[in-house]
C-alpha cells in the first residue's frame, strides 16, 4: 500500500505542476497557434516543418546568434516578446536584476529535452535553451529558478572561462608531456603512460580549478538575485523523487517475478531473472558513475543533495537578513 500511495503521490505531483506552470500553458498556446503552421505538426513533412522553422528563427537573429546555435545543435524556436510574452517578461526582469542584457532565448520544438542550459561565448549577449520537457514536468517556480541559474552562467561568463581553463590546461600538459618524453624511454609502456597522461591531466587540471565552482555560482544567482531558493530546493527533490521512484520499480519486479515464479518455467525464471540482475547492474553502475562525478573533481555538477542543502541555507540566510530589518 505505501508503494502504491507513493508512486501515486509522484504522478500526481508530475501532473499538478505541468497544470500550474503557466509557462508550459504558454508554450501549448503558442503550438496551437495558426501563425506556426506546420511548425509543431508531428505529422507534417519533418523537412518542410524545419524550414518553416528556420524561416522564423533566422528573422530573429544575427550572424553571432546563429553561430552560436549552431554549437548548440538544438531542435528549437526563438522566444520572442510577442509569441511567449510571460516567460520573456520573466528572462528580462532577472536580466535587470542581475545587470546583464537580455540573452537570446529557444523554446525546443519537441516534448523530449528535461533540460536547459546557456552559454555567452566572447562579448556576445549569450543565449539560453529551455526544454519543453521541463516546462511540462515542473511548476512555474522550478522553471524560473533552473531558468536564472541559466542566466547565472551567462552573468558570470562561465563559457568563456571554462574555454580560458581548457587552454591553460591542455599546455600544461602539453609541457608535462614533453618533460616525460625527454626523460622516459621510447618503449611501448611510456609511449601508453603519455598517452594516458595526455588524454587524463586537461581533465583533473580543469576539474581542479573549477571544481564545480561555476554550477555553485549559477545557483546562488538564481537564490540571490532572482530569489528563487524553493524554486531550486523544489526541482532538485524532483530529481531526487524521480531516482526514488526508479529504485521503487526494482524492488516491484523482483517481487513480481518472485510471487511469479512458480507459474513460470524454469527456463524462463531464469532468462527473467537474468535480465533483472543485469538492468540492476548497470543501474548500479550508473549509481557509482553519478557519485564519482558528483563527489569528485571529475564531474562539473554538485549533487542534488548539495545543492539543495546550499539553496535552504541561503533562504534561511535571506529570512535572517528580513527578521534583522525587521526588528531595527
Amino acid at each position: 500500500m505505501k508503494k502504491l500511495l507513493f508512486l501515486a503521490s509522484s504522478v500526481v505531483f508530475s501532473l499538478s505542476a505541468s497544470v500550474d506552470n503557466i509557462y508550459y500553458q504558454e508554450w501549448k498556446a503558442l503550438k496551437r497557434s495558426s501563425e506556426s503552421g506546420i511548425i509543431f505538426n508531428e505529422e507534417a513533412h519533418s523537412g518542410l516543418s524545419a524550414l518553416q522553422r528556420d524561416i522564423v528563427n533566422f528573422k530573429q537573429l544575427s550572424f553571432s546568434d546563429r553561430i552560436l546555435k549552431s554549437i548548440f545543435s538544438v531542435d528549437a524556436v526563438v522566444v520572442t516578446r510577442e509569441n511567449m510574452p510571460q516567460l520573456y517578461s520573466y528572462i528580462e526582469a532577472v536580466c535587470q536584476k542581475g545587470g546583464i542584457s537580455v540573452p537570446t532565448v529557444y523554446m525546443t520544438r519537441h516534448d523530449n529535452i528535461f533540460n536547459a542550459f546557456a552559454a555567452k561565448i566572447g562579448a556576445g549577449v549569450g543565449a539560453i535553451v529551455i526544454g519543453a520537457k521541463l516546462l511540462k514536468e515542473t511548476s512555474a517556480e522550478a522553471t524560473e529558478a533552473i531558468v536564472a541559474h541559466e542566466l547565472g552562467h551567462i552573468a558570470y561568463k562561465h563559457a568563456n572561462k571554462k574555454l580560458v581553463v581548457q587552454l591553460i590546461s591542455y599546455v600544461v600538459t602539453d609541457e608535462i608531456v614533453r618533460q616525460l618524453i625527454s626523460r622516459l624511454d621510447n618503449s611501448k609502456l611510456a609511449r601508453c603512460g603519455m598517452c594516458v597522461v595526455a588524454i587524463c591531466m586537461p581533465s583533473i587540471i580543469g576539474g581542479l580549478i573549477v571544481n564545480k565552482r561555476f554550477e555553485k555560482e549559477a545557483d546562488e544567482f538564481a537564490c540571490k538575485v532572482a530569489g528563487k531558493e524553493n524554486g531550486i530546493v523544489e526541482f532538485f527533490e524532483l530529481l531526487q523523487n524521480k531516482e526514488n521512484i526508479t529504485e521503487e520499480e526494482f524492488k516491484q519486479t523482483y517481487e513480481m517475478l518472485e510471487n511469479n515464479k512458480g507459474d513460470l518455467s524454469r527456463y524462463d525464471y531464469v532468462n527473467l531473472i537474468s535480465g533483472y540482475y543485469v538492468l540492476r547492474a548497470f543501474n548500479r553502475m550508473g549509481q557509482c558513475i553519478k557519485y564519482l562525478y558528483h563527489e569528485t573533481f571529475w564531474g562539473d555538477h554538485p549533487s542534488n543533495e548539495a545543492r539543495i542543502a546550499a539553496a535552504k541555507k541561503c533562504l534561511c540566510e535571506s529570512q535572517q537578513r528580513v527578521d534583522a530589518a525587521e526588528r531595527a
